[in-house]
């Protein structure tokens, strides 16, 4: 069996708007190091290539995965800009691409695939680029042993870079993962790519939650042993103990008590098991220190403008996006600001985007020189009176739309979301009871937020979708078409006791035949056809 690997990265790029990627050199160099060793990957062969152009990468990747035994194992490893076009297909970039003539100057994911499907080995893709979760799309088994995909984020979304970290995000913890031999979840001394993605995936959403790392496996795939891992090394047993009792930055005091016998009974010093800590700990004081970032471009901004301009909360978002934080893991910081001013409490909800532009239009209101008491009742007022209209006018639709979308709403409460969704479920309800009309119902439906009356919207889609099968079973019925009666009733959350006695009838006539006689015979199918 023979393990070979190709490492690519690309750092630089000729076209102005695909950004510098120096991480990517220090990516490879990584991942050679590991997977060379042969206390861990074992591997027989690792190429690295940098800044390779597009013919190269082509060649280069054919060469990886053609005329293997079935029993070798390729790996295939990608650092640098992902891209799609306009139809989602993935490609992966080079020195040389062009971002607005992608097709014709990068390779493309189903290019890859071809060369994938015509090797009969193991196979394994790591890539950390944008959008990489996209590359799996359309890969099938085909021929050959199982396939695996480890990539950094989904089909829609950006991987990042960490600031003031030699190695990409979702490559220091897959290093980690195989390094340390902590992702050796079970173990049985053997990193399996699942167990690779479990590890790298939580440590990532620790420090970066907006990313989103994906697996892909066909096959075998998830079974494919990348790397081994040591059995019996106090160390490694002390890290993964250490794991377990690790939350939101810090080891609960019960976990501290656990911790402190498991380092005498190792027989790790106080600083090595420290030092085990504090690795372990890492992602999420990352993480917090992010949000601290967060917090003080906030305070910075209205500072500076005494209110938050419409290019300013852009440039928030921007900065949002690049320390890798989520709308929920910023909302906080925005809602305590809000906390501050007289008039809101903790039991005020708000959207995202309507709390950030709350803070504007408050923070302006009060640079005019009106205190902070009539900033907001001058503010309630004006932000809630469109939706007051709407709501009279029973035009929920759109009352809900503006909630959702606005930007020139600034604030909202939720007792009004909650009267515009309810008047929505009725409406929803209405329309397929006179109209028969199941596709609006349900889109109405999809209008209401998540998180507003979740089981009342739940219970109107089941009463929509139980009275839709209802109708049609009826309607079987009358054509003498028992099949579809059963099929239509069993697909009924709640039966009443006539649709109980029909759905046995219908068993008994499909049991015994006489469905199939009812059918070729059925008086109103005759008529219908005539």
């Amino acid at each position: 069996m023979a393990k070979v690997a190709l490492l690519i990265g690309i750092t630089t790029y000729t076209h102005k708007k695909l950004s510098p990627l120096p991480c990517a050199a220090n990516d490879i160099e990584a991942m050679f190091r590991v997977l060379q060793d042969p206390a861990i990957g074992g591997f027989d062969e690792v190429k690295r290539l940098l800044n390779p152009d597009l013919k190269e990468i082509q060649v280069e990747i054919n060469t990886l995965f053609a005329g293997r035994a079935r029993e070798d194992l390729a790996l295939f490893f990608f650092s640098g800009h992902g891209l799609r076009d306009e139809n989602g297909m993935f490609y992966f970039s080079n020195q040389s691409t062009d971002s607005e003539q992608i097709e014709p100057t990068a390779t493309s994911a189903r290019n890859v695939h071809d060369m994938m499907s015509k090797s009969r080995c193991h196979q394994v893709v790591i890539l950390d680029c944008c959008f990489s979760g996209a590359f799996s799309n359309g890969l099938t088994a085909k021929s050959g042993r199982g396939k695996a995909v480890l990539s950094a984020s989904g089909a829609t979304r950006y991987a990042f870079e960490q600031q003031g970290s030699e190695l990409s995000v979702y490559t220091r913890y897959i290093v980690e993962g195989m390094e340390t031999g902590v992702a050796d979840e079970n173990g049985d001394g053997l990193i399996s790519t699942d167990e690779l993605h479990r590890y790298a995936q939580k440590k990532v959403q620790e420090v970066s939650p907006v990313m989103s790392p994906n697996f892909f496996a066909v096959e075998e795939g998830h079974r494919i042993h990348i790397a081994k891992a040591p059995t019996n090394d106090p160390k490694l047993q002390y890290r993964k103990e250490a794991e377990k009792y690790a939350e939101q930055g810090e080891f609960s005091s019960i976990g501290n008590r656990i911790l402190a016998e498991l380092r005498e009974a190792s027989g790790l010093t106080s600083d090595e098991a420290q030092a085990i800590e504090a690795e372990v700990l890492k992602p999420y004081q990352e993480y917090k220190k992010k949000l601290q970032q967060y917090k003080q471009a906030l305070v910075e901004a209205l500072n500076a403008q005494k209110h938050l301009s419409g290019e300013s909360y852009k440039e928030l978002k921007r900065y949002q996006e690049v320390l890798g934080l989520r709308d929920e893991d910023t909302s906080s910081i925005e809602r305590n600001f809000l906390l501050s001013i007289p008039g809101f409490t903790n039991t005020t909800k708000f959207s995202r985007k309507l709390l950030l532009n709350s803070i504007a239009g408050i923070s302006l209101l009060i640079s005019t020189g009106i205190g902070i008491s009539g900033s907001l009742d001058i503010y309630k007022k004006t932000a809630t009176k469109p939706i007051e209209i709407l709501i009279q006018e029973k035009r929920y639709k759109e009352c809900l739309v503006t909630l959702n979308q606005s930007f020139s709403l600034r604030f909202i409460a939720l007792d009004s979301k909650q009267i515009c969704s309810k008047g929505l479920i009725s409406q929803a309800e209405e329309i397929f009871e006179i109209n028969n009309s199941f596709d609006e119902a349900m889109r109405l439906l999809n209008l209401i937020p998540k998180d507003v009356l979740s089981y009342q919207v739940e219970e109107a889609r089941r009463n929509i979708i139980d009275l839709k099968h209802y109708r049609e079973a009826r309607k079987s019925e009358s054509e003498c078409d028992w099949f579809s009666v059963k099929e239509n009733i069993q697909r009924m959350k709640i039966r009443s006791k006539e649709m109980q006695v029909l759905l046995d009838k219908a068993i008994r006539k499909i049991n015994t035949g006489e469905a199939l006689l009812q059918k070729n015979n059925c008086p109103s199918r005759a008529i219908i056809q005539n």
